[in-house]
């Protein structure tokens, strides 16, 4: 992972001090959040240089940058301990995300149609892991039981698959009744499927038009946890 994409870690208990001294030669533990499962941090915002387990600080209890990976399964636990392994606190839910806004704009590229709308601008919106999509898309000319949209840039590909909804939809010229779900994949392809019980990426009529009939907009999470 490169351009700096790494998050520092703050401790979030101040500095690693006890009785008013330093604790030189403290020791931070990192694992996956809730368990004892190692989870890795790195010396440089690139994640080029991973940090041995556990982080050991110097003789004034200072401890060498630390940086968290936005692209960890899950959040972090960190332990402190002093230099003889007596625990100084633990906490659990440390974030692995930049807690930043950002937004950014593609060009979609439709599949499932003969011809396919004319406007495919897409905008998007990241704040922290919730990501917004606006599609200003009209209709177009069907020749397929499916339809999908990509591809969305890999800073808001979702690290496990996600679902949305968007309320206007038409099929072979009808409304389409509930609206449809969007699957989001982490390959970055969006999947639209008619409201039904069971998400299905066919069922769409193979003629006429059919698309996302006013401007939508919905939002997902970039992971489960």
């Amino acid at each position: 992972m490169a351009n700096g994409e790494g998050v520092p870690f703050i401790i979030p208990r101040q500095s690693p001090v006890k009785n008013s001294a330093s604790l030189g030669g403290a020791k931070l533990y990192f694992y996956q959040t809730g368990t004892t499962t190692d989870q890795t941090v790195y010396s440089d915002a690139d994640l080029g240089v991973a940090h041995s387990q556990p982080v050991v600080a110097d003789s004034d209890g200072i401890f060498d940058s630390i940086y968290l990976n936005p692209a960890a399964s899950v959040d972090y636990r960190v332990i402190l301990k002093t230099s003889a392994d007596v625990t100084v606190w633990d906490e659990s839910q440390i974030s692995r995300y930049r807690e930043v806004f950002d937004t950014g704009a593609l060009t979609g590229t439709w599949s499932g149609f003969s011809s396919a709308p004319s406007n495919t601008a897409i905008t998007w919106y990241k704040f922290d892991r919730l990501v917004q999509i606006v599609i200003p898309l009209g209709e177009g000319t069907s020749n397929a039981t499916s339809f999908t949209l990509g591809t969305l840039p890999a800073a808001i590909r979702p690290a496990t698959q996600q679902y949305a909804h968007l309320p206007f939809a038409v099929d072979s010229g009808s409304h389409v009744a509930g609206g449809v779900a969007v699957q989001i994949a982490t390959s970055g392809i969006m999947t639209f499927s008619k409201a039904s019980a069971a998400f299905s990426s066919t069922g769409w009529t193979g003629s006429g038009s059919k698309g996302i009939n006013t401007a939508g907009e919905f939002f997902y999470r970039l992971a489960n946890t």
